[in-house]
């Protein structure tokens, strides 16, 4: 059996959530397509879209940090829309918490809540 990724659940939804998904609507300021799965399968590739509330951003980050690394995907959004494949391998194979990160014009990038 292949190595797993895990996002983790912040105390405050344990018992909460009918399924193991990030919900599309989670981050404020971003909405993804579909929920995201918690757990995957490194080598599976997992792609991400959806749409950002400010269309002037140009690019998001997906920063996964586990207490090993930090894995840092950074999407560029085009009219307020984004779409980026995201592949582990069996090394980066963990528990992982995922922020977003916004990238504005100009100015320090603000970061959304973690989950």
């Amino acid at each position: 059996m292949g190595k797993r990724l895990t996002l983790c659940l912040p105390i405050l939804l344990l018992g909460t959530l009918a399924s193991a998904q990030i919900p599309a609507d989670h981050f404020s300021g971003v909405r993804f397509d579909a929920p995201l799965p918690m757990d995957f399968a490194a080598g599976e590739v997992l792609l991400v879209s959806g749409t950002v509330a400010n269309p002037n951003i140009p690019a998001i980050t997906l920063e996964f940090a586990s207490a090993r690394r930090i894995v840092e995907h950074r999407i560029r959004v085009v009219r307020g829309r984004f779409e980026h494949p995201i592949l582990f391998t069996n090394g980066e194979a963990g528990t992982y918490t995922l922020q977003v990160i916004f990238l504005p014009l100009t100015s320090a990038a603000i970061a959304s809540e973690i989950f």
